[in-house]
């Protein structure tokens, strides 16, 4: 099903004067902005398949969460299942801004550190939070992230020279991330 079949299954989507995917980002979900009535940037649209539900379910909640404790964040809006289209989906409030990547090269010393800082400020606030009890161990999530990246990379078709030093260095030093919070 193609996102303007999706649409027809989200309340309020038929306000909606265009949706452009968004291609950045290492997440597999399918990510799109929605733009308003006035054809300005509204929404972010994010869809995975149906059996994730329960997992983007408490993402959500904790987008929830972290917003609620005054990051500067995209607001949670609404959650939902397309049985049909065999996806679950969440739209955030879209946030208005440029991509670091591209600006922060553009930027002096000075402007730099600024901009850590504010980021420090607001993943003070994240780290303030208590994990939900339910959460899997950060070491044991982030092993499993790097099991997916690393089948995705070992499918991708492309080899770099130092694949082995990398998987070396990881597994090598994965035991360090024991007893971290």
């Amino acid at each position: 099903m193609d996102i303007s079949s999706i649409r027809e299954h989200i309340p309020d989507m038929h306000r909606m004067t265009a949706i452009e995917p968004i291609r950045k980002g290492f997440s597999f979900d399918g990510k799109f902005v929605l733009h308003g009535p006035d054809g300005r940037p509204a929404y972010v649209l994010r869809t995975a398949p149906l059996k994730e539900t329960e997992r983007k379910r408490r993402e959500f909640d904790i987008v929830r969460r972290v917003y609620e404790a005054g990051v500067r964040t995209s607001a949670p809006v609404r959650f939902g299942t397309i049985e049909a289209a065999d996806l679950c989906y969440m739209i955030l409030s879209y946030v208005e801004g440029e991509d670091a990547s591209d600006v922060l090269p553009t930027l002096t010393s000075d402007e730099q550190y600024r901009v850590g800082q504010e980021a420090g400020g607001e993943l003070r606030r994240m780290h303030g939070l208590e994990a939900p009890a339910s959460l899997e161990a950060w070491p044991a999530r982030r092993m499993a992230k790097h099991k997916r990246q690393w089948e995705s990379y070992r499918n991708c078709g492309v080899k770099l020279p130092e694949e082995a030093a990398v998987l070396s260095f990881i597994e090598e030093n994965a035991a360090l991330m024991n007893g971290r919070p």
